[in-house]
């Protein structure tokens, strides 16, 4: 699967090439925070989920992040278990890939995730703004670049 790039880990956006304020991803965060999660760090075991295993640099491609931003995101995830390292490719660092526990943790958080979008989408209809993108495979509403 080719790399993509993301700003932001929102399916009303269609997880597109767009940058969020804080007032938008501090509800997620909260909600998220009741299964140890960031934003970020979801995005980041989706991420990995998507390619089966990343290395540092592909992630920070994906998510449009710096090397210290990555290694930052990943040092809680690999501390609670939910990502392993894989040997090394080559003498390059080696990628890290989602373990059983990251697995179910990603469940947990995208299930968190899609609560708060619905919410937001219903806020939305409500208010009669435009009807956002809804589709229950993120996946699909990924924008490829290159």
């Amino acid at each position: 699967m080719a790399l993509k790039r993301i700003y932001t880990f929102d399916e009303a956006k269609g997880l597109s090439l767009q940058r969020v304020t804080p007032t938008e991803v501090i509800p997620h965060d909260e909600a998220l925070a009741t299964v140890g999660l960031t934003n970020w760090q979801l995005a980041t075991l989706y991420v990995i989920e998507l390619e089966e295993s990343a290395t540092d640099s592909e992630i920070g491609f994906a998510l449009v992040m710096d090397r210290t931003t990555v290694a930052a995101t990943l040092r809680p995830l690999e501390q609670r278990k939910a990502i392993r390292k894989l040997p090394s490719r080559g003498g390059r660092r080696g990628a890290v890939a989602l373990t059983e526990d990251g697995r179910e943790l990603l469940g947990q958080g995208l299930k968190i995730w899609r609560t708060m979008h619905s919410r937001k989408v219903s806020r939305g209809v409500e208010a009669g703004a435009a009807t956002p993108q809804t589709s229950d495979n993120i996946s699909e509403n990924i924008v490829k670049i290159g």
